[in-house]
């Protein structure tokens, strides 16, 4: 059985990650140049991130992304899960401004209509593999009162 660092720890290791961008994708360069690696041993420096990688994978703060360059994948981009964007306090649901709760803090978690379209877009970006779609309209069976 694996012992895994306290979110803490990994909480403040996605803060240093993500410092230097306000976006919510940061490359493997921007990666190296937040703490103070050798650009010159490559091969240690991934190594050191896939360990890394795995604890902020483990608390769900962090996806990472890979490319294929003839041979095998290579990482090329962390992105924050929304998870992550909470913590960082970049996300709609941790301002507050429309009262919806996370669906990762359980309990009676309510998603509206607007959230999950725009949810879609980017589920449909992320795996263009498929064919998403999404509709919405109301039930025949259900009556409006005038």
């Amino acid at each position: 059985m694996k012992k895994y660092k306290g979110r803490d720890a990994s909480i403040e290791n996605v803060k240093r990650l993500f410092s230097s961008t306000s976006g919510d994708t940061v490359s493997i360069a921007e990666v190296f140049q937040s703490w103070p690696r050798d650009p010159e041993n490559e091969k240690r420096n991934r190594a050191w991130l896939s360990n890394l990688l795995s604890l902020m994978k483990f608390h769900n703060l962090v996806k990472p992304y890979y490319i294929t360059k003839n041979g095998p994948k290579t990482l090329d981009k962390l992105e924050l899960t929304l998870e992550g964007k909470e913590v960082l306090g970049r996300s709609e649901e941790s301002s507050g401004s429309n009262g919806i709760v996370s669906q990762t803090t359980g309990g009676n978690s309510k998603i509206s209509i607007e959230d999950i379209l725009k949810a879609v877009p980017k589920l449909r970006k992320e795996n263009p593999e498929f064919d998403i779609e999404f509709s919405v309209k109301p039930k025949e069976d259900s009556a409006v009162a005038p």
